[in-house]
């Protein structure tokens, strides 16, 4: 069953937004009549509170530099989930806090990584990033940031120990999104978006394309990454459901 898109929503939440600016961008075409925007950093919340004035939408965003889960927060037509969902905790508190947050027929929007947590990559992707590795011609695997140093064919996880002494919220419970998701929305329309490829093949060889040059092979290693992700290897997905 596909989900009914509404044409807007009126009353949005985002939490973890940074500067917001994706759901200015909501605000400013008209999607969403006023956001209520949680960011813990007051640097990022003046930031994006900057962004809505020169975009003309001060008027319908409102930055919150508090923890929402503490907040005594009534109902929205919209709880949007952009790169923040897979920084929280549990999880699963997260999204049932969302579904309690919503109106009767309100959405749950998301687009996050839904990949194994602390970035502990399967022998199964590590494969895969591999075999991508080994097919690019030779300039691109140079070091981006140390043209000296090359680049190892098998791109290899940080130990969970160095992701959180560098971060303990980074994927720290990213593995239970998905299935906390078909547990509190039970019809929501999952989109599996890939990433072994563009993610992990790619993620420091990709300042070596050329967007003229090798846009047709940018282009097949898109679509092989989509075919990995129709087959189950994944690590980003976007979720549209109801309550």
């Amino acid at each position: 069953m596909r989900l009914e898109r509404p044409e807007g929503w009126g009353r949005g939440i985002s939490v973890g937004c940074g500067e917001g600016a994706k759901e200015i961008s909501l605000a400013r075409i008209g999607l969403v009549d006023h956001f209520d925007l949680y960011e813990i950093s007051e640097v990022r919340a003046e930031k994006g509170r900057a962004l809505a004035e020169a975009q003309g939408v001060s008027d319908k965003v409102a930055f919150h530099t508090r923890d929402a889960f503490q907040e005594d927060l009534g109902q929205y037509d919209l709880v949007y989930w952009n790169n923040a969902l897979h920084h929280m905790l549990d999880t699963n508190d997260a999204v049932r806090w969302s579904r309690d947050r919503l109106k009767k027929g309100g959405s749950f929007v998301m687009d996050d990584y839904v990949g194994r947590n602390r970035l502990q990559w399967s022998s199964a992707e590590m494969d895969v990033a591999e075999k991508v590795r080994r097919l690019l011609p030779e300039r691109f695997l140079r070091d981006p940031l140390n043209l000296d140093r090359e680049l190892p064919l098998r791109p290899l996880p940080l130990s969970v120990e160095e992701w959180i002494r560098r971060d303990p919220t980074e994927c720290a419970d990213s593995e239970n999104i998905i299935p906390a998701i078909t547990s509190y929305f039970p019809e929501a329309e999952i989109t599996y978006t890939g990433g072994v490829i563009y993610h992990l093949a790619l993620n420091d060889v990709i300042a070596h394309f050329d967007e003229d040059e090798d846009r047709h092979l940018l282009s097949a290693l898109l679509m092989a990454d989509l075919a990995y992700a129709r087959a189950g290897l994944t690590h980003y997905a976007v979720v549209i459901a109801r309550r």
